[in-house]
């Protein structure tokens, strides 16, 4: 029971805790720009979703510390994973929508022993053409809610959105050439005159209450100016000449950021109240 305090005060107050679980994060960004620069058409693909998965997976478990085993006496946690000849996609299944289809999450939290859905993950890692897409961005989420809520079976269960995006990226031209913009991002937790886009959906507040948004800011340096690489080619090939390209650092509102949703991820999944 203490442990799992131990491990929430460690993330809350312990500096360095979170700088190293920051450093391990932004290894696995690099290393999945990497990927993206040394195989071809690869933006969408299903390699790319393996290492981002993992990614996250790694962040949860390297947090728990302490409380590790405790944690994974009460919960498993699964992947949606590639497998086997021509990448096929092993999904996580048996999680339904308000179609009576299958709707597909990216990590699957469980109690021990059972395929009972407890925390639904959705991770994603949009790179680039960020503003001209952030309105479907955030659409997709409005509609993802709804599809997972309306089916009545996972309503005692917990939807995390995670989103990690740069702070500077490109857009590409009709020409094909690469144009500079600041990101805009716009989740759930973004803020209007009369409250975060969260409380503003139409949904009931048990409902609300069960979704998290994690959206994780990073700066990334490819070595040289977009108006210098000037194409995506360009781009990959500059980053290709330096196993040291391109270097990742995650925002200071992004640590704090992925403090507080590791701190609500335990206190979620912990199997017992805070005040014990």
């Amino acid at each position: 029971m203490a442990k799992m305090k131990v491990a929430k005060t460690t993330i809350l107050n312990n500096e360095d805790k979170l700088n190293d679980l920051a450093s391990r994060l932004q290894g696995n960004i690099k290393q999945i720009w990497r990927y993206i620069a040394e195989n071809k058409n690869a933006n969408r693909s299903s390699g790319k979703t393996d290492k981002l998965h993992k990614a996250i997976v790694s962040l949860l478990d390297d947090a728990l510390g302490d409380y590790r085993e405790h944690f994974y006496a009460l919960f498993t946690i699964n992947t949606e994973s590639t497998i086997g000849k021509g990448n096929k996609t092993n999904k996580i299944k048996n999680i339904k929508d308000i179609f009576d289809s299958d709707f597909n999450i990216d990590i699957k939290c469980s109690p021990i022993g059972s395929d009972d859905l407890h925390t639904a993950f959705l991770v994603k890692m949009p790179m680039t053409n960020l503003n001209k897409n952030r309105f479907n961005t955030v659409g997709g989420m409005f509609g993802e809610v709804a599809r997972f809520y309306g089916e009545l079976s996972n309503i005692k269960s917990d939807l995390f959105f995670v989103y990690l995006t740069p702070v500077a990226s490109y857009q590409k031209t009709q020409e094909g050439k690469l144009k500079p913009e600041d990101v805009n991002y716009l989740g759930l937790n973004h803020q209007t005159s009369t409250g975060t886009v969260l409380n503003k959906l139409p949904f009931s507040n048990e409902i609300k209450d069960r979704i998290y948004e994690l959206h994780i800011e990073y700066e990334i340096d490819f070595g040289d100016t977009i108006e210098n690489l000037k194409t995506q080619d360009n781009l990959y090939d500059k980053i290709k000449s330096s196993n040291d390209l391109p270097k990742i650092s995650i925002t200071k509102q992004g640590k704090e950021n992925i403090k507080l949703f590791l701190i609500e991820f335990l206190r979620r999944n912990s199997g017992i109240q805070d005040d014990e």
